[in-house]
């Protein structure tokens, strides 16, 4: 083996090793147990989405990349590429939260129904003309 092959090898194994560690190391701390993480603050669905229609940029130094529980009425239910998501109503017809839940929750979220009030706890990713929570547990029905 020449030395441009055992270059090649090493330069492609350090590599390889890099991403896997940075792999496992970013798949491990997206993953927030929300039942142990208290939010920061409590708001209704209609209020943030309001808050976000009025001035995004202001809701985003707020609320984006913080733990929020969030009260309000479930108006879908979806199972989606293996993932769990609420919509809440939100301020208007045309603004909704989306909520991403957590595997954890599988049974309590079989319970829920449409029209609903429900409390959930996330982490408040912004706003795309929704206001997206990822990582929520329900806090109760």
């Amino acid at each position: 083996m020449n030395k441009k092959n055992k270059l090649i090898i090493i330069l492609f194994s350090l590599f390889l090793m890099t991403g896997l560690y940075a792999y496992f190391l970013l798949s491990r701390s997206s993953f927030i147990n929300m039942k142990e993480v208290s939010p920061v603050l409590k708001i209704s669905a209609a209020e943030i989405s309001e808050h976000y229609l009025e001035d995004e940029k202001k809701s985003d130094s707020m609320y984006k990349g913080k733990v929020l529980e969030i009260k309000g009425i479930i108006k879908k239910i979806n199972f989606l590429n293996n993932r769990n998501t609420l919509i809440l109503q939100g301020y208007n017809t045309y603004s909704n939260i989306i909520c991403d839940i957590q595997n954890v929750n599988k049974k309590e979220f079989d319970k829920l129904e449409l029209g609903d009030k429900i409390n959930l706890k996330g982490i408040c990713k912004g706003f795309l003309k929704d206001v997206i929570i990822l990582n929520c547990v329900l806090v109760n029905k």
